[in-house]
């Protein structure tokens, strides 16, 4: 995604802000896109800094620097870069050490002469030394692939590259879908629970929804990762049928204003439909899971629970016991706090009702740092039975202890 520095918008006097999106099919983009693109096709074994010598005149010739740099830097995303020889510090110190040895020979000669000797010594190339002795900064590190991508996909991604940049300043972010295929529903809701986005959820109509996501700016304790897995859901959106975003951003730091965008916007996703990509510490939890527990089977679906009124829950994972009987996890993350405490006043208000789904809430240990929320899971009836606390992801024992909660 762009970068705060690369973001192209305007800011209407109404507190609109509208995203200077580029046109897909203008030729001279096009072009400007093949030239970018040919660079870094031809650079393999190019250092970063060789790579921005070659760039910069592309960029200073455009018409408009600002999208060549925001070009360049989803390009500069699609490229991984040698990573430094792990024994470095060794190699650096034998080359001192050899240094200080020929420096102070008396057959010492022209500094040329001086660097070949060091380097044959190493069983290097005075070339090859110098590049491996300064290989861990980052300018000097080396392409090793670059994954290509065509002219008209690189347009694409630019559009959406801004507007995720935008989202990046939001506080909060509206959504309103509608879809009637079950099928491609059911794989949003799984992207949105792997994303862990803080979200309060509730169905209109069969195939309708209106879901209301906190944004990264609305977090007392800004968390980077939640802003860039926020900005990662708006491709999965644009997978769906009709849906509409209305966000509250603060672009480059300024005033608050309202981004509002829909399928008509012409933002195309780079998400494979019909592919989710879920997280690893899902699959080991999940493989794990599968190894060690033989009276449980976890479901592959997500579910959506019902909860009072129209809220809906999408939850972590579900499980089947032997006897039948199926029981939902939960989980709240360290960014979580106010989704807990909504949670534990609906299940405690519900439990003493009997009408609540038999779910598990699983609660990180960060959360319950904070004194008046650790007071609330203490005092909350429903966590006291149903709920345990987690370092980073949820132990197998420790939930299978809680699933046995609603075994009679």
């Amino acid at each position: 995604m762009l970068t705060k520095e690369l973001l192209r918008f305007n800011r209407l006097r109404d507190g609109r802000i509208l995203p200077r999106f580029i046109d897909t099919k203008n030729r001279g983009y096009f072009d400007l896109a093949g030239e970018m693109i040919a660079i870094y096709t031809q650079a393999n074994g190019l250092s970063h800094e060789e790579i921005a010598e070659l760039v910069q005149p592309v960029i200073n010739a455009s018409r408009s620097p600002l999208i060549a740099r925001g070009l360049n830097k989803l390009l500069l995303d699609r490229c991984e870069f040698r990573e430094p020889d792990p024994k470095l510090e060794e190699i650096r110190l034998t080359a001192f050490m050899e240094s200080t040895r020929q420096l102070t020979a008396p057959t010492v000669g022209r500094l040329e002469t001086f660097r070949d000797n060091v380097a044959r010594a190493l069983g290097h190339t005075a070339q090859s030394l110098t590049a491996t002795l300064f290989s861990d900064l980052a300018h000097r590190q080396t392409l090793e692939q670059f994954r290509p991508m065509s002219q008209e996909r690189l347009l694409q991604r630019y559009n959406m590259a801004l507007v995720q940049g935008l989202l990046l300043g939001a506080t909060r972010l509206e959504l309103e879908l509608i879809d009637t295929d079950t099928g491609r529903l059911r794989q949003f809701f799984r992207q949105l629970r792997f994303f862990r986005l803080l979200s309060t959820i509730q169905q209109k109509a069969i195939g309708h929804y209106h879901l209301v996501l906190d944004g990264p700016l609305s977090l007392f304790d800004q968390v980077r990762r939640y802003g860039l897995q926020f900005a990662s859901v708006l491709p999965a959106i644009c997978h769906l049928q009709q849906w509409k975003i209305t966000a509250q951003v603060r672009p480059k730091g300024g005033e608050t204003g309202q981004l509002t965008l829909d399928q008509g916007s012409g933002l195309v996703s780079h998400y494979a439909i019909g592919s989710v990509h879920v997280p690893s510490e899902f699959e080991r939890f999940a493989s794990r899971f599968e190894e060690e527990v033989t009276d449980w089977t976890l479901l592959p679906d997500t579910q959506l629970l019902h909860l009072e009124g129209s809220d809906i829950i999408v939850v972590d994972f579900t499980f089947r016991h032997r006897q039948n009987r199926v029981v939902h996890l939960e989980m709240f993350h360290r960014w979580h706090r106010a989704p807990l405490l909504r949670r534990l006043q609906q299940l405690d208000r519900q439990d003493a009702t009997d009408d609540v789904p038999n779910l598990v809430i699983a609660v990180d240990r960060h959360l319950a740092k904070d004194q008046p929320l650790a007071e609330q899971l203490a005092n909350s009836p429903y966590f006291q039975a149903h709920g345990f606390l987690y370092n980073e992801f949820p132990p197998i024992k420790r939930a299978v202890k809680s699933l046995e909660s609603f075994i009679p």
